[in-house]
């Protein structure tokens, strides 16, 4: 099958993003001519080049005709619907936050949809327009994520991988991987990039994160903890595993509530048996080339959709889903920009406040030395009163009649001693 395998933008890397390049990858492994499409392309698309796939920015890198559209976002879902009116086209579900992510709702515009948990089914539906709704699981290449040497006898390391945690959950993570004598290293977001997620999932002794980052974690036989800015679910275990992955790993699962004292806890029940379960379960539930073949046939059952709306129609959908995602993506910068200066202000009055307490100490303490130098000089004060009223005690006693009598009686005596002492 000649298949065409699209998302919004192959610039950085998030799920949507590492699900599409997988996927392709899987597809072409078993022998169908795949084309990697984004129409905004960079890092991730430059990787996906080196792996060997095909990739194109332009639509006119794109083949003239295809069999299938896998499209992980609305905007290229609309465009390709337009441009291949005889090709199935399958969108999948990765998210209900963004309206880039919601499938196409026009009459006819999907001949089915793919989602990767049972929330995301019975989100999908519930929308207005949809076709048949398949659920899979995430898939992960099981030869590029795979265990690299023996665990050891103790954690040392933990890999908390995600683009959303910061803020409170983040020094929490980190406050307690230390606490368990666990380093604590952090990629994603504003740290690094994480195109070769493997490198550092291999590096560490367990991971902390959500959705496909747990999925890659247990493919490298690596203890996976859920726990992200939605909440957690603790280890993946062979028991705790249905229920985490029907949630697809997001840390809704539970009713469990994950503070840094339970985090301590869990960390200090880590064993390297969590990681032999966590790859037996990958191998046996997450092969992309196993979730290959299921969307294989599914493009061959469904076929193209039954009644395309026009190339006009579409092609305006396209154009405001994109609009739409520019006014998000806008939002959600001056959000970021918002929480780092809110973050900054904080900081800054603690600061302010440690200055104001420590002027506060050094005021009290120079209060102190004053009282303890008044006292003081009060003290001498009044020792030097006590020495001018003895010497006047005194020269009023040698100025007394009784004094001179009896020097006058004593000085026969001390001539006397005098004499005997020749």
């Amino acid at each position: 099958m000649e298949i065409v395998v699209a998302t919004h933008q192959l610039e950085s890397y998030g799920g949507t993003e590492t699900y599409a390049t997988t996927v392709a990858s899987a597809l072409e492994q078993l022998g169908h001519t795949v084309t990697l499409h984004a129409p905004r392309v960079g890092a991730a698309a430059a990787d996906a080049l080196v792996a060997g796939l095909r990739v194109t920015g332009e639509e006119a890198g794109l083949p003239t005709r295809c069999d299938a559209v896998l499209a992980n976002t609305a905007d290229v879902a609309y465009d390709l619907a337009a441009r291949y009116p005889q090709a199935a086209h399958v969108s999948v579900c990765h998210s209900e936050v963004f309206e880039l992510q919601v499938p196409p709702q026009l009459p006819g515009a999907c001949s089915a949809l793919v989602v990767l948990s049972d929330g995301m089914r019975d989100w999908a539906l519930g929308l207005a327009e949809h076709a048949e709704v398949l659920r899979l699981r995430q898939p992960v290449d099981l030869l590029r994520f795979h265990p690299r040497g023996a665990p050891r006898a103790r954690p040392r390391r933990a890999l908390l991988l995600g683009n959303y945690v910061r803020g409170g959950r983040r020094a929490m993570i980190e406050a307690a991987c230390i606490d368990a004598g666990i380093e604590p290293v952090l990629i994603g977001d504003d740290t690094e990039p994480t195109g070769r997620s493997q490198d550092a999932i291999c590096d560490a002794d367990l991971v902390i994160g959500k959705a496909r980052v747990i999925v890659e974690a247990m493919a490298c036989g690596r203890p996976a903890y859920v726990l992200d800015v939605a909440g957690g679910d603790g280890w993946v275990t062979g028991a705790s595993y249905g229920a985490l992955e029907a949630d697809n790993f997001a840390g809704r699962a539970t009713a469990d509530v994950i503070d840094g004292e339970r985090l301590r806890r869990d960390l200090c029940a880590w064993t390297p048996e969590l990681g032999i379960q966590g790859r037996d379960l990958a191998v046996a539930h997450h092969s992309a080339v196993d979730h290959a073949r299921e969307l294989v046939r599914l493009f061959e059952r469904v076929g193209p959709p039954a009644a395309l709306p026009g190339a006009d129609a579409l092609g305006e959908h396209a154009r405001l889903v994109r609009r739409q995602w520019r006014a998000e993506s806008r939002a959600l910068s001056a959000e970021r920009e918002l929480e780092r200066l809110r973050t900054r202000i904080a900081a800054l009055e603690d600061e302010r406040a440690s200055e104001a307490d420590r002027a506060s100490a050094a005021h009290e303490r120079a209060a102190a030395s004053d009282a303890r130098v008044h006292e003081l000089d009060a003290a001498l004060r009044r020792e030097e009163a006590a020495v001018l009223e003895r010497d006047r005690l005194l020269a009023a006693l040698r100025a007394s009649r009784r004094h001179r009598v009896g020097e006058a009686l004593a000085r026969p005596v001390e001539l006397l001693r005098g004499r005997r002492t020749r």
